[in-house]
């Protein structure tokens, strides 16, 4: 009886240690997998969620401080380029102002000297005219007025000594009775004596030779030596108060 308790107690033990030790799978059974133990290996310690949640809430705050940061910096850019561009198309209006009035001046100083040069041109015009109209009217004159210029300016231009008078062609062969003898007169006076003769490039007055001097006493030569005087003198009556050169 005790042999065959013993017996049993040892068939239980091994029975139990076969299925202990059995990994066989068994028909219907469940297959066993180590999904639980790789769930369990990955989960985080207790106060990682929070130090994690730290971080991405410090890096959010980064992010938008130096979004902030940049927005101002491009805020101050965008500031100072206007104010630069401000600046800049005030000197450039400035500057085109300054171009504009300098070109107007030039333009005025221009025309100014355009004017002048115009009006110089009208008076040198009217006084050579009437320069020359007043040389032709002598030319023209009648014998006696004309040879009565002749007796005053032979009066003036006369050297003492022998010389010789050049009349022009047309002077000569119109020549008044009496004039060579009052001339003659009037040269004894000085202790001299004049020949007169005619030359074909006199074309009004005369010329006198005394050797090897020689006085243009033409009327052209006259105008032409008084010129300058004359115009003074004729401006000062058109144009009071100016140079008739100026």
């Amino acid at each position: 009886m005790q042999h065959k308790g013993v017996e049993y107690m040892k068939q239980d033990h091994a029975s139990k240690t076969a299925e202990m030790t059995d990994f066989t799978v068994r028909p219907g059974a469940p297959e066993r997998t180590d999904q639980a133990e790789t769930n369990r290996s990955f989960e985080m310690p207790a106060g990682m969620e929070g130090i994690t949640e730290q971080i991405l809430e410090e890096a959010r705050r980064t992010a938008e401080e130096m979004e902030r940061k940049a927005a101002e910096e491009a805020e101050k850019i965008y500031v100072q380029v206007q104010k630069e561009m401000e600046q800049w198309e005030l000197q450039a209006e400035a500057s085109l102002e300054r171009e504009l009035e300098e070109m107007r001046s030039r333009e005025n100083s221009r025309r100014e000297a355009e004017r002048n040069r115009m009006l110089l041109e009208t008076r040198q015009t009217i006084l050579r005219e009437m320069l020359e109209k007043a040389e032709r009217k002598m030319e023209e004159a009648g014998t006696d007025e004309y040879f009565s210029v002749l007796r005053k300016l032979y009066a003036r231009c006369a050297h003492s000594g022998d010389g010789v008078m050049y009349l022009g062609v047309r002077d000569f062969a119109r020549m008044p009775a009496g004039f060579e003898e009052e001339l003659c007169r009037m040269t004894g006076e000085k202790g001299g004596r004049i020949i007169l003769k005619k030359n074909a490039s006199v074309k009004s007055g005369f010329l006198l030779v005394y050797g090897e001097i020689e006085e243009n006493c033409t009327f052209h030569a006259m105008f032409d030596g008084q010129r300058e005087e004359l115009q003074d003198r004729v401006g000062a009556l058109l144009w009071p108060g100016g140079r008739s050169d100026s």
